[in-house]
């Protein structure tokens, strides 16, 4: 079913969803994280003005099953990604495979030369099998809890891949 899955680009009435995918994602099966590391992490799904102006500035990608929203990835400025969320459901179906290589066809064709993001620890393994290479530990603290991440890049450039 994933192959078939439709990606599209997302709008502006897809902020409010997304942000609930994403507080989905990390609130379900997620054993990487204690319950209060993800309850610090995202206590509710974001949504509003702040967050609909977030992802304005961005490039967001999403996939539905059945008018649900089951994936999302988003590409700022710079090549980083911001946001990469599949839901439990659909979590080593290839979806983040799908959602990723639809991103980097769009940065190769915006002439970015490299990816980067902060990549949680359920992320991290997902990133990896497209390439990316883990920079440094880059933890950050919320409400109290060390959230453990990682800053991972990709070089889409040949010719930078002696930098990695």
């Amino acid at each position: 079913m994933p192959d078939t899955l439709p990606i599209r680009l997302a709008s502006a009435a897809d902020f409010d969803p997304i942000g609930q995918l994403i507080f989905d994602a990390i609130h379900t099966a997620n054993d990487a994280y204690t319950l209060a590391e993800r309850q610090a992490w995202m206590p509710e799904p974001p949504q509003g003005l702040a967050w609909a102006a977030r992802l304005a500035t961005q490039d967001i990608w999403v996939a539905e099953v059945d008018a649900k929203r089951v994936g999302v990835i988003t590409l700022a400025q710079d090549g980083y990604i911001d946001l990469a969320y599949i839901l439990a459901d659909q979590r080593g179906s290839g979806l983040f495979k799908r959602l990723y290589e639809t991103l980097e066809t769009h940065a190769r064709s915006a002439g970015e030369a490299r990816l980067w993001s902060h990549a949680s620890l359920t992320a991290t393994p997902a990133f990896e099998k497209q390439g990316f290479r883990v920079i440094k530990p880059d933890p950050v603290e919320k409400d109290g809890q060390t959230l453990r991440r990682f800053e991972m890049e990709k070089w889409l450039d040949e010719r930078n891949t002696a930098n990695g």
